[in-house]
């Protein structure tokens, strides 16, 4: 990589976190920034009591969801081990993966943790919708995922949910410029207690930053960034 980057024309990152770091550790110009940001199409119709039923949920009930690949790195075996502790708490896992089968075993251990099959890229946010906030807890196991931005994050935000990162720079960026939710501790304890605050009226009070996240945080301006680099080389 060190030696071929430098006769590319152009170089395309997700994140500015990883831009900079290319610049520090390979002395070329900056790279273009394109977030990973899903394209949505606007609202989505959907009936949050019918998913509410079947996971036997009241509508008084926090929801909290991750959505994604069921695999290590993601923090899934954590939330297991938190969530176990409060059965109060509700976690629904939506995907699969190699975890899935922990997650089903956690959750005839514990009532209060869910699995969610995958369905359709369409149904994605009306099933996200249901929950009151959304998870990523993405572990610092690897330069990647230290600099991660993941797509979850705007699925979770576009779905109108405020969200819990790991204390990770473009994640933690991303939660403190728009005021669109919370931190999590990496004590286990200290996250249980996070997790135990966030009522209806903590919810609330990201309302306000979670519509700033959605009005900003838009593939079209992405889209733009892209298609300005691809024509500054175009040969007429």
């Amino acid at each position: 990589e060190r030696l071929l980057i430098r006769y590319c024309d152009r170089v395309f990152v997700v994140g500015d976190s990883i831009a900079d770091w290319y610049v520090r550790a390979y002395r070329i110009a900056r790279p273009v920034v394109v977030r990973n940001i899903p394209q949505f199409k606007g609202p989505v119709e959907y009936d949050p009591a019918r998913l509410r039923d079947q996971l036997r949920l009241t509508e008084n009930d926090i929801v909290f969801i991750y959505q994604g690949g069921l695999l290590p790195g993601r923090g899934i075996e954590r939330l297991l081990r938190v969530f176990a502790g409060d059965r109060r708490l509700h976690l629904v896992c939506m995907g699969s993966g190699s975890l899935q089968q922990l997650i089903t075993d956690a959750g005839e251990a514990s009532s209060n943790i869910h699995l969610i099959p995958p369905v359709a890229p369409d149904e994605v946010l009306a099933y996200t919708q249901v929950a009151n906030a959304g998870l990523c807890l993405t572990e610092n196991s690897c330069l990647s995922y230290y600099y991660s931005l993941p797509n979850k994050l705007f699925e979770y935000l576009h779905a109108g949910l405020p969200v819990i990162v790991s204390p990770l720079p473009e994640q933690e960026k991303l939660v403190r410029e728009y005021g669109c939710g919370w931190i999590a501790p990496d004590d286990d304890t200290a996250f249980l207690r996070l997790l135990q605050s966030i009522d209806r009226v903590a919810i609330e009070q990201c309302r306000t930053g979670v519509a700033s996240a959605q009005a900003s945080l838009r593939w079209q301006d992405e889209e733009q960034r892209l298609v300005a680099a691809y024509k500054d080389f175009v040969v007429v």
